[in-house]
């Protein structure tokens, strides 16, 4: 059996982040909490995702719930050009 070296508390070095980097972490960390919130019921939900969308808006980021309405609206457009094109296809089919 072997022994495990000592940890050495200062071994590591530590990187100091810029406050942009700080900034662009922070609303990382609030994009996962958001959706990890979800796993909330009732009343507590609805209030995190009121309050992750505000300290989001805060920090000057687009807040979750704006960023996941406009990503739907895009899918869905995209989803309509792409059936409208089927159609167009479909009538030029002849049979």
């Amino acid at each position: 059996m072997t022994l495990r070296r000592p940890k050495q508390p200062g071994a590591r070095r530590h990187l100091d982040r810029t406050p942009a980097q700080e900034t662009a972490f922070r609303v990382f960390r609030l994009r996962g909490l958001y959706w990890m919130a979800y796993a909330l019921t009732g009343t507590r939900r609805g209030l995190t995702l009121e309050m992750i969308d505000s300290e989001l808006q805060m920090l000057g980021a687009e807040s979750e719930t704006d960023r996941h309405a406009r990503r739907t609206r895009e899918l869905n457009e995209r989803l309509e050009a792409a059936e409208a094109a089927d159609r167009a296809l479909d009538k030029d089919i002849p049979w």
